[in-house]
């Protein structure tokens, strides 16, 4: 892989869930936390709904310490983890610093 698109670049997935899924997909998110490489940071935030909604929206943010991660394998591992909660799909999002 070109080095230019691994070194200093977050990725943001972004997707809805099931609220009755979340305390499962959580537990499954964690554990493949677990097993990332060395130097992928992964963040994972839920949108504050405006109104009471049938569906949770969580966004992981992945960035890597020393440049040199593969993000695009971390998240889809995490992807794997989480496809059996994730029914319409994760939607990838890629920045660099400017």
């Amino acid at each position: 892989m070109n080095p230019d698109l691994v070194n200093n670049r977050e990725l943001y997935v972004y997707y809805k869930l099931d609220p009755l899924d979340a305390p499962a997909a959580r537990q499954a998110l964690d554990a493949a936390r677990l097993r990332l490489s060395d130097g992928v940071n992964l963040r994972l935030l839920e949108r504050q709904e405006a109104q009471a909604s049938n569906a949770i929206t969580w966004m992981e943010v992945y960035n890597c310490a020393d440049g040199h991660a593969d993000l695009d394998a971390a998240q889809h591992a995490v992807a794997d983890a989480l496809a059996p909660f994730c029914k319409h799909g994760r939607h990838v999002e890629r920045f660099r610093p400017l």
